[in-house]
């Protein structure tokens, strides 16, 4: 106990950083069942018409991006619970570094730049901007 009162900071990055590599073994499972949704063709043949890689960006943002950011809060939320000061950016940090690896193989192994550029931030931009916002959030409540 006199370790955890002696070093909180170091507490709270490791709690933080932690919560981080948890939140990518979720997502993880989060875009494995995102991936197995169907998406009606009557939805998707309207926006493929206008651009493919739009339209299934879209679908990864609706399937994957979103509900992997509300994750993301959830996982800081009680992180916060437990009375753990959450570094958001730090807890965000393995996400996106496991997501820049896929992104090393996917641009390695293909010629369709602009359409995995499009999806894979689709996935990686809403945790980006929930880790950015909350820690904001954060910094503006402790000068309150």
């Amino acid at each position: 106990m006199e370790v955890i009162k002696a070093y909180p900071r170091y507490i709270n990055y490791a709690a933080s950083l932690f919560a981080g590599i948890f939140f990518v073994f979720v997502a993880i499972t989060v875009f494995g069942y995102g991936a197995a949704l169907v998406i009606p063709k009557s939805i998707l043949d309207p926006l493929t018409s206008l651009s493919p890689s739009f339209a299934f960006s879209l679908v990864d943002l609706v399937t994957l991006g979103i509900p992997a950011a509300i994750i993301f809060t959830f996982f800081g939320w009680a992180i916060t619970r437990l009375q753990i000061k959450v570094m958001y950016t730090l807890m965000a940090s393995p996400f996106i570094l496991f997501m820049l690896f896929s992104l090393t193989q996917v641009l390695l192994s293909t010629d369709e730049l602009l359409f995995f550029l499009a999806t894979w931030l689709a996935k990686v931009l809403p945790v980006v901007i929930c880790a950015l916002f909350l820690a904001k959030r954060d910094k503006a409540d402790q000068r309150a």
